[in-house]
């Protein structure tokens, strides 16, 4: 849980100001002033704005100046999720995979991070892979998990490329191959 997390928190100060409300939100999250970035970011999210909802997710989930809350979390998530924000797709896949503040449901978690990955964010990749090459939530596929991991990898996911090499002692170079030319031939969406 911890891997997507950091990469919230990474993706909500990395993602530029959408107005001054936000950027006030942004500005009092970096300065460890939580109260301050909840109360700016709140009413933005409660209009609908996708990036706050999702901010407002990560600091519910985080316990960032606050007890952690993953039920309120996930109710953010879903909201930004529904809009087609690709990081609250992951994180509301995280929360569905572990069952926290949801209840478990792996498969569902498997349709978020393949939301969340159609739109190349990384860790959902790398999330999907490992469900394909385990079987959870999905059919088990070898060749769906290793060309997860090898778009993981591209897209910077730390961890994936020791684990692309991992799986390719479980596969046969036609597979390898196979999969290989599907992540060749993949395009991210973005909507």
């Amino acid at each position: 849980m911890l891997h997507w997390a950091m990469l919230a928190i990474a993706a909500f100060l990395w993602i530029g100001p959408v107005g001054a409300d936000f950027a006030a939100g942004e500005d009092a999250f970096e300065r460890g002033d939580y109260k301050t970035a909840l109360a700016e970011l709140l009413p933005l999210a409660e209009s609908g704005d996708a990036l706050s909802q999702f901010a407002v997710g990560v600091i519910h989930s985080g316990g960032y100046g606050m007890p952690v809350d993953s039920a309120t979390a996930a109710k953010w998530f879903r909201l930004a999720a529904d809009q087609g924000h690709g990081e609250a797709q992951y994180a509301l896949g995280s929360l569905y995979e572990w069952g926290s503040g949801v209840p478990q449901d792996v498969a569902k978690a498997a349709s978020l991070y393949q939301e969340a990955a159609d739109q190349d964010v990384a860790g959902a990749q790398y999330r999907l892979a490992l469900l394909y090459l385990e079987g959870e939530g999905v059919t088990q596929d070898y060749v769906d998990a290793y060309m997860w991991m090898r778009l993981a990898d591209d897209a910077g996911d730390a961890d994936a490329a020791e684990a692309r090499e991992l799986m390719s002692g479980l596969m046969t170079p036609a597979e390898i191959d196979a999969a290989e030319r599907m992540a060749d031939g993949w395009q991210y969406t973005n909507p």
